[in-house]
């Protein structure tokens, strides 16, 4: 009898030993992350900056769309979207009913994002005094293809295409755009390489990544994280006898990071 009752509870502990490692193994799964990494998660949804969907899963491999992006970096930035003027519908395939329309309407007026037009490329033409073409500037924003064109009326269709998934390029080149450093990037070579230069040499990056691989969620999530703690680089316009000009110098106070402007209260 006692054997048998042994025998009993030895089996239902293994039993119990295997639920428990199963359990184990699928909320992994479902984490898909480091500790680190599901730890910082957990800070940005209670910075308000990232969510997890509908069922409670973040599903880190997830890749990230464009309109996804800038929801994350408006919200990094610490714009209060209550006090956002009216949604506008600046591209055709983002109407103003979007769930994302004011998001990536911030990014766009903040000069951190573009649309695509059905054209190859529009340009400005460059003319001498006698009239002869001496070059070409491309236009890539709104307000330049409008005094390409003479009124907004006559534009052609801008699109965003929100739904596209985001390069590790374009991620870099958004958050660089955003602290300031645009002009450091252009420097170190422009779109996408000296963005994601810039990106490593600043710590918005942990680790290498191709510029044209895509982002995923776990990717974003850990950029987007690095960012908040990132010294910005300030514009400061300059005027004395050698002339008109912008001089840019990086905060290194440790006051104007965005941790520190906007987040740092979620922690006390």
């Amino acid at each position: 009898m006692a054997c048998l009752l042994y025998s009993y509870l030895m089996k239902g502990a293994l039993k119990m030993k295997k639920a428990l490692f199963c359990c184990i193994i699928i909320c992994t799964l479902i984490t898909g992350v480091s500790a680190k990494q599901e730890n910082n998660i957990e800070k940005l949804k209670k910075y308000g900056i990232v969510n997890c969907y509908d069922d409670g899963n973040f599903y880190p491999e997830n890749n990230i769309t464009r309109a996804e992006f800038c929801k994350m970096t408006a919200a990094a930035l610490g714009e209060n979207f209550s006090e956002l003027v009216a949604p506008s519908e600046k591209f055709a395939d983002v109407p103003v009913e979007h769930w994302a329309n004011e998001y990536i309407n911030f990014c766009y007026d903040k000069g951190l994002v573009q649309g695509v037009t059905p054209v190859e490329k529009i340009y400005f033409v460059d003319l001498d005094e006698n009239g002869n073409e001496i070059g070409k500037t491309e236009a890539f924003f709104r307000d330049d293809l409008a005094e390409l064109y003479g009124t907004d009326t006559n534009l052609p269709k801008v699109y965003f295409e929100p739904d596209e998934n985001v390069t590790f390029g374009d991620a870099a080149k958004i958050l660089v755009c955003a602290l300031g450093y645009e002009e450091v990037a252009q420097q170190r070579g422009g779109y996408p390489l000296g963005y994601v230069t810039v990106a490593r040499e600043r710590g918005f990056v942990d680790k290498s990544q191709p510029a044209e691989s895509l982002l995923n969620r776990e990717n974003a999530a850990e950029m987007i994280y690095n960012t908040l703690f990132v010294a910005p680089m300030i514009g400061n316009y300059i005027s004395d006898e050698g002339g008109d000009r912008m001089e840019y110098v990086i905060d290194d106070s440790g006051e104007g990071t965005l941790y520190k402007k906007f987040f740092e209260k979620f922690d006390k």
